[in-house]
């Protein structure tokens, strides 16, 4: 492990200390009535357990024999990953949310795990319409219509 990963988790653990116990001092609450320490305090949890887990995670990188290797194809999915995100912002208002969404679900289902492409698209339509009735339905939320109409 080197200095920069030592002081960057050294620095998370801090700073994730420092927040839960400032928030006890702002009070916690319950779940039922939290108080306004409630989040800040398992935000800080959750700092220092992500901490905790990368310490564990470099020790088990020295552990192991490190291999240097370098993949032409994963930057090439990372290519195709980063331009469906931006062709992904530029059609939700024409085409929708739904046909946006599984569209960039299907195309970041095929470059990561491709797999048989009826499986992928069954995927990203399942997950898609998931995602609208949580969001549309259950919380509320105004989602681009598009063109189609949908949704």
């Amino acid at each position: 492990m080197g200095l920069r990963e030592r002081i960057g988790i050294l620095f998370w653990l801090l700073i994730g200390i420092i927040v839960s116990l400032a928030s006890i001092r702002l009070g916690i609450g319950r779940a039922a009535n939290p108080g306004s320490g409630f989040m800040p305090f398992f935000s800080g949890l959750l700092l220092i357990f992500l901490s905790l887990l990368l310490v564990v995670q470099e020790i088990r990188k020295v552990r192991a024999k490190p291999s240097i290797s370098f993949s032409l194809n994963i930057n090439k999915n990372l290519g195709i990953l980063v331009c469906s995100f931006l062709v992904f912002i530029f059609v939700l208002q024409t085409l929708g949310y739904l046909i946006s969404l599984s569209i960039l679900l299907f195309v970041l289902l095929e470059a990561t795990a491709p797999k048989k492409w009826i499986s992928s698209l069954l995927w990203a339509i399942g997950v898609s319409i998931c995602s609208y009735l949580i969001f549309s339905i259950l919380l509320k939320c105004n989602l681009p219509r598009g063109i189609f109409n949908l949704g």
